[in-house]
């Protein structure tokens, strides 16, 4: 308490300029004069000065003194805990209480909760103006680790980060055996620049969604998109995607277009249907049935035809053949972390589910050979959907059209469909070669025969399991080769691109460690430049004398410039949500209306029938009507916000 303020000084001070009004704190220091001097000398420590006389309440009681400034305190232990818990995104609240519990409770504590938010503060404020070149050193240490770890890198004319891509070792692995259709979305935003988050997802054998790499784009236009696109490509080996489902960015649309010409493009069903309940809404509750018949016709219409005719048919029941519309702010550091450890998670629980699957014996449900068939290759989540299938088999009835080539199953009663619609599907089947297939195009969609085929299967006698009907991405085992390690698969003779990637990036860690040692000493330099010069002369014989041998193979360089963190994107990101509809059964909110030339509010009437307003002149009834108009549209709109908030809340 010694000494004061500077508050304190400057009350005292008349002369002090008056400032603009700050948060009224009370002072911490009132000049006390009590203190302890001890001085060193001949050998000797001596108390040269001892005042025990205090102009202030002293803390008597030893649990209180946890809280004087001289008192608290943060050891490292605590915040190496509190760094850790807030990179799992747990509040500074919680991480107060754990602390707590540590200590034995909160009466032990040497901090506030406050001073923990500040620390927090502190460890972000930390990586401020560096948080791009931070993120950049942790994925060269990724590297060092995963030597398949491949990120990319796109800056503008001034140094700042454009673009940003990064996918692990065993993604692009798993690409090879799962990446036939992949997702890519653009609508998360999660960082302080607002540069949206752009995962690429994936399904694996077990039905689980996994990333085959993820980006930050600055701008959502064509360019950007296909430099993501071509460095994707470039970190999958060059194999491309069969299809790609993704939300309807005319940009997107055309970086597709050009970066991946033979896939097929959808448009992700998702986004389809947000944009129905956005401009559509009001139609779920003022349309009896139209919601229910929308939905069937986007998903049980089997032909192009069968669509066009169902969509036709709804807009004229309905009267609608003229409607014109049929996560957290971090840094880019923090985010990047935060989502390997999504990463790492989805790659635990694919591991945990591949040790289920090898070790667990699925109950088969019915007496089909086929169902014992798949048992031994299909995953337990496959095997879960496939016996959905076969439960299916008992729907229905077999018509034969053509014997034995052509069959027609037709469904009447579903008791897990209401309002069920009879539905019809013709197979096509060669009993001698094992080949069938369905209106429905089930196991082109899905990788699993559907119900109708396996339904006319056993009725032409086939109750086995065609192996040509058996994918491998749904198999026990079709990550096999993701689990080699990379120096195996390394060694393997070869010379495709890939081999080479995988050979440059094993050999390219030890190099750079070998480089590393090499620069300690001039001696050590000499050595290693005579190994050199030794082994470029030979493998250059071995070779054939072949130049430009690390062409195209260095996909991720490691880079020592400085890269300048982005400014705040004006990209399109986060979509415009959709307000919430209000259904008819749902009571109105009751807002008493006030007269505004009366004040009445429980007359029953308003300005336009008001008893005065017979009563006032022509001139002043006309200007009455102008303002009563304009106090309307106020009342409406501050009826329409008070919604908005409600809306918010309830989201």
């Amino acid at each position: 308490m010694e000494g004061l303020s500077k508050k304190c000084k400057e009350a005292q001070n008349e002369n002090t300029p008056t400032k603009s009004p700050q948060k009224d704190r009370p002072a911490n220091r009132t000049g006390c004069k009590a203190s302890l001097r001890i001085r060193f000398a001949n050998g000797i420590w001596k108390v040269s000065v001892f005042n025990d006389v205090h102009n202030h309440p002293l803390v008597t009681s030893p649990s209180k003194k946890r809280s004087l400034r001289s008192h608290k305190s943060l050891d490292d232990d605590d915040k190496e805990i509190i760094k850790d818990m807030t990179a799992q995104n747990i509040e500074a609240a919680k991480i107060h209480e754990c602390l707590a519990v540590k200590h034995g409770g909160k009466k032990f504590l040497r901090f506030k909760r406050k001073d923990i938010s500040n620390e927090i503060a502190y460890q972000k404020q930390k990586i401020f103006g560096v948080d791009v070149d931070s993120t950049l050193v942790y994925f060269q240490k990724k590297q060092e680790d995963d030597p398949e770890f491949f990120y990319a890198v796109d800056v503008d004319e001034s140094g700042r980060l454009k673009n940003l891509f990064w996918v692990d070792g065993r993604a692009r692995r798993a690409f090879q055996e799962f990446g036939d259709v992949v997702t890519f979305d653009t609508t998360y935003q999660t960082n302080r620049y607002k540069m949206p988050l752009a995962p690429f997802i994936g399904v694996n054998h077990h039905r689980m969604n996994i990333f085959f790499g993820i980006a930050m784009l600055r701008s959502e236009d064509t360019s950007g998109f296909v430099w993501l696109f071509e460095n994707w490509v470039e970190a999958m080996y060059s194999k491309k995607s069969k299809a790609i489902i993704t939300d309807q960015d005319p940009a997107m649309r055309i970086a597709i277009k050009e970066v991946f010409p033979n896939a097929v493009h959808r448009c992700c069903q998702w986004h389809v249907m947000r944009k129905a309940r956005e401009h559509l809404g009001a139609l779920y509750g003022t349309k009896e049935g139209f919601e229910q018949e929308l939905k069937r016709v986007i998903n049980r219409s089997m032909t192009i035809s069968e669509f066009k005719e169902g969509w036709a048919a709804m807009l004229w029941k309905h009267g609608l053949r003229k409607n014109r519309h049929l996560k957290h702010h971090n840094s880019m550091y923090q985010l990047v972390l935060h989502m390997e450890k999504i990463v790492e998670g989805r790659w635990q629980t694919e591991s945990d589910l591949d040790i289920a699957s090898m070790n667990a014996v699925p109950r088969l449900s019915t007496l089909f050979k086929i169902e014992k068939d798949a048992s031994e290759f299909y995953t337990c989540k496959v095997m879960s959907v496939f016996k959905d299938i076969l439960k299916k088999t008992q729907l229905g009835f077999v018509k034969e059209i053509e014997k034995p080539s052509l069959y027609e199953v037709t469904i009447k009663y579903n008791p897990m469909v209401a309002k069920m619609v009879p539905e019809t599907y013709m197979v096509n089947i060669n009993i001698l070669e094992e080949l069938v297939s369905c209106s429905c195009r089930g196991y082109e969609f899905e990788g699993l025969l559907c119900s109708h085929a396996i339904k006319v299967m056993h009725h032409v006698g086939i109750d086995r399991l065609p192996n040509r009907y058996i994918m491998k991405r749904w198999c026990k085992d079709a990550n096999a080769s993701v689990k080699r390690s990379t120096l195996e698969r390394s060694m393997e003779v070869g010379a495709t691109q890939e081999q080479e990637a995988l050979r440059f990036a094993t050999l390219k860690p030890r190099m750079v460690k070998i480089l590393k040692m090499a620069t300690k000493s001039c001696d050590a330099f000499r050595y290693l430049k005579e190994m050199l010069d030794i082994a470029e002369e030979q493998l250059g014989a071995m070779m054939g004398e072949q130049e430009n041998l690390s062409s195209d193979i260095d996909t991720a360089t490691r880079t020592d410039s400085h890269v300048v963190d982005p400014p705040v994107s004006k990209c399109k990101g986060k979509r415009k949500q959709p307000k919430r509809f209000k259904p008819p059964s749902e009571p109105k909110r009751f807002k008493p209306r006030k007269c505004s030339i009366c004040g009445n509010t429980k007359g029953g009437h308003n300005s336009r029938t008001c008893p005065l307003k017979k009563v006032a002149g022509k001139k002043k009834n006309n200007q009455k009507d102008d303002d009563i108009d304009s106090i309307d549209e106020e009342d409406l709109e501050e009826e329409d916000f008070e919604d908005a908030l409600e809306e918010k809340e309830s989201m």
